[in-house]
């Protein structure tokens, strides 16, 4: 299985990222991990693809569907405020010899 891209923090809400999340891990077998990148993308992908410092958490349908939400939203928006990921890329201004 190749990583499955659920979105960015500067095109979405780690809330509304968490909910396109879910609907992937409640239609497939198996854990997934949740992953979030320095850029601000998140994925989905197995854990043994997953890079270790991306991992938010593991997650699979057992829990139920609001269970599931209520666990990757918070576990996103922790990740989100301990790494101090914006989703935002920083602009690069080059400076031009006059």
């Amino acid at each position: 299985m190749t990583e499955i891209k659920v979105g960015t923090l500067a095109n979405f809400p780690p809330s509304a990222l968490a909910n396109r999340a879910v609907t992937h891990v409640m239609e497939r077998k198996g854990a997934l991990a949740l992953c979030l990148n320095p850029d601000g993308m998140v994925t989905l992908e197995r854990f043994d693809d997953a890079v270790l410092e991306d991992v938010v958490g593991v997650y699979d349908s057992t829990p139920g569907l609001l269970a599931l939400y209520r666990d990757m939203r918070e576990d996103l928006i922790d990740a989100v405020q301990a790494r101090g990921v914006t989703g935002k890329k920083a602009r690069r201004y080059v400076r031009r010899a006059a």
